[in-house]
């Protein structure tokens, strides 16, 4: 929160023309909807068929090919460019809840939690050159760090592949991406500079393809 705040600060104070005819900054709040929608599209590796026959249960049926959902909170500044073109900075965090998957079945009516920290850059077109509506598709790239929380086994067994001992460990897992991004935002300006609009965006990590999107209500002030 502490760095949303100084992101904020920092664009306060950024010098502008100033004139009202010629609001070239905007500074914009958005709070909606995050989702994971990666198991639409591909299954990790304890999706596979292949597992031991002394681990019988298969996958949890609430978490197989389900959308992770939750909500995302973020902060930008956008500013615009002699090209025609916007510049856009911004920064996100979102949380996520999901079933637990784990192989033995014990915990699968626990939810685990999955936290998203985003950096972005992106540059937006605005379509329609119209004094109150915008139409503004974008593409940009983003940096990201997701914390992970997920349970892992301690397998014992003899000769046979009979279970001896299994030993659950709750722990957190980081991963950092690099990916491209895309969206479009749709925009109503006021005459007292505010907008307002929706906004649509989703994140393709370069390894894995499109794996989340995030719908949002956007808010802001151009001056």
């Amino acid at each position: 929160m502490k760095y949303l705040v100084f992101f904020c600060l920092i664009c306060l104070v950024i010098p502008t023309k100033g004139q009202e005819n010629n609001l070239i900054n905007n500074l914009n709040f958005r709070i909606g909807y995050f989702a994971d929608v990666g198991l639409l599209f591909y299954k990790p590796n304890y999706y596979s068929d292949q597992r031991p026959y002394w681990l019988p249960f298969g996958n949890n049926p609430k978490s197989e090919g389900k959308i992770k959902g939750g909500y995302s909170l973020s902060v930008g500044y956008e500013t615009a460019l002699p090209t025609g073109f916007t510049l856009s900075v911004n920064l996100l965090k979102a949380r996520l809840s999901s079933f637990f998957n784990d192989p033995l079945a014990l915990y699968w009516d626990e939810k685990s939690f999955t936290n998203y920290y985003i950096a972005e850059i992106s540059f937006k077109k605005d379509l329609l050159n119209n004094a109150n509506f915008s139409l503004l598709p974008k593409v940009g790239l983003f940096y990201r760090h997701l914390i992970f929380e997920d349970i892992s086994y301690a397998f014992d067994t003899d000769g046979y592949q009979h279970i001896l001992r299994s030993l659950p460990e709750f722990g957190k897992k980081y991963f950092d991406d690099l990916g491209l991004s895309f969206g479009i935002d749709f925009r109503y300006v006021f005459q007292n500079r505010f907008f307002a609009g929706l906004s649509f965006g989703t994140y393709l990590i370069l390894d894995i393809g499109i794996e989340t999107i995030n719908v949002s209500p956007i808010v802001g002030v151009k001056f």
